[in-house]
């Protein structure tokens, strides 16, 4: 399989926000970039631009640096808003957390408090 980590896009833009994006989703991007290039018979600009909508609805926290952790904690689920998911997962895997999985924060509000919701420290 060809490495795709190299390809520059070609809107500033776009090179800008994936800029800080790990590997992994970057080679995901350019991997999508040329599919939807290929199928659409769109050009590489145009391409780009949709790969990188298309990872950000699936992805908010690569533009926000916010997600959400739904887990289950003493039976129950439970949601956690995190600026560091990685470290959000160990302290509450440390604290007996189980399923631990990352949603959109957004759908999370809206879903879990009906649009509106209070913070509090956790620990």
């Amino acid at each position: 399989m060809p490495t795709f980590l190299n390809m520059q896009p070609a809107d500033p833009l776009v090179a800008s926000l994936i800029s800080s994006f790990d590997d992994e989703t970057r080679q995901t991007f350019n991997v999508q970039t040329t599919v939807i290039q290929q199928a659409g018979r769109v050009t590489r600009g145009h391409a780009e631009c949709l790969a990188l909508l298309s990872i950000l609805h699936m992805r908010p926290a690569l533009l926000t640096g916010l997600s959400a952790l739904a887990m289950t904690l003493d039976g129950a689920t439970q949601w956690v808003l995190t600026s560091d998911a990685a470290y959000a997962r160990q302290q509450l895997a440390e604290a007996g957390a189980a399923d631990l999985k990352e949603i959109d924060p957004a759908l999370v509000i809206r879903r879990q408090y009906n649009d509106i919701a209070m913070l509090s420290i956790f620990g």
